[in-house]
């Protein structure tokens, strides 16, 4: 007998949980859509608006809470170079919103 819960996080992200006789399987879903919508959006517009040069910093990427937490769990976020290194990936361009490299 398998068990099935859905937890609903938010209106774009759910996780599915199922239980059967030797396993737990979870799958955690988020769409990303807007994000990606808003994204190219910020991108077309003017980088200064993006930046804040008297606080050094500037605005680069918006990365959903699903990838967040893969990034975070395989510790790429605590690596500055593996981080670097996703963040200039062609697969993760869907959520840069600063052209260059990083």
């Amino acid at each position: 007998m398998a068990l099935k819960f859905v937890d609903v996080t938010g209106p774009d992200s759910w996780s599915d949980i199922t239980i059967d006789d030797e396993q737990i399987h979870i799958q955690h879903k988020e769409d990303v859509g807007e994000l990606v919508d808003q994204n190219k959006f910020l991108a077309s517009h003017d980088p200064s608006d993006l930046t804040n040069k008297k606080a050094g910093w500037r605005w680069i990427a918006r990365i959903p809470m699903t990838q967040y937490m893969i990034l975070k769990q395989n510790k790429t976020l605590e690596d500055k170079k593996a981080f670097k290194r996703w963040l200039n990936d062609p697969d993760n361009r869907a959520f840069r919103i600063a052209g260059g490299k990083v």
